[in-house]
């Protein structure tokens, strides 16, 4: 049955495999293989092939993606808008590591549009925090609170999020960041189609973003 399809492949599925190279291609021609056999015998269907197919699954991707997006801009607004009630306008100085950090990265993004033909284009420091810098921020601010402000949540309330690894030390409460910096790497590698999200990952971004009081759009 396996060689019968072979003979039969369509031209996009042969440029795809022989254009694969590197230590992904044996995978991946492994997940084809099994995909065709599967076409035939519904019954032959291992785990890594629903895997797989999630992860190519293009509106599980977009699903995925959207909702990280979501979450992350989410963190940066609630972040910034925190530290700007808790210091004033000394906020920035605050985070004086991470500030100069990201003002680097934005100057090489600046450079490296510029080269890349696409004009002097300004990018605001805010716009280069990386969730490791997320995680630092709330990690040293984790339970103070605007002392002016009526009804406001500290770092700890508002971001402490139980995802299965264990709720009682500050780091169980955010060992979800981590997972989800994991996965903002994947669906941000969207080329490599080993990467990318599965159905299990899609659902825990929808329980973290549930979590924050986030509405999916």
């Amino acid at each position: 049955m396996l060689f019968e399809a072979l003979k039969t492949m369509t031209p996009e599925d042969a440029e795809m495999l022989t254009g694969k190279l590197g230590s992904g291609a044996e995978a991946t021609w492994l997940r084809f293989f099994q995909g065709y056999i599967n076409n035939k015998f519904p019954d032959y269907n291992p785990p890594e092939l629903q895997d797989w197919r999630e992860r190519q699954d293009k509106a599980l991707q977009t699903q995925g993606r959207e909702i990280g997006t979501q979450i992350e801009r989410h963190m940066k607004n609630f972040i910034i808008t925190q530290l700007k009630a808790l210091f004033g306008e000394n906020w920035d100085i605050e985070i004086g590591t991470i500030q100069r950090e990201c003002e680097v990265r934005a100057k090489e993004k600046m450079e490296k549009d510029y080269k890349d033909g696409l004009g002097r284009r300004e990018i605001p420091w805010t716009d280069q925090f990386f969730i490791k810098d997320y995680k630092a921020i709330i990690e040293k601010y984790w339970s103070k609170k605007p002392d002016d402000k009526a009804g406001t949540q500290s770092f700890e309330q508002h971001f402490s999020i139980d995802v299965g690894h264990g709720f009682n030390s500050k780091a169980d409460k955010i060992k979800w960041i981590s997972l989800f910096n994991t996965l903002r790497n994947n669906w941000a590698h969207e080329g490599t189609k080993e990467k990318g999200l599965n159905k299990s990952d899609v659902e825990l971004l929808a329980k973290i973003h549930n979590r924050l009081g986030l509405k999916y759009s």
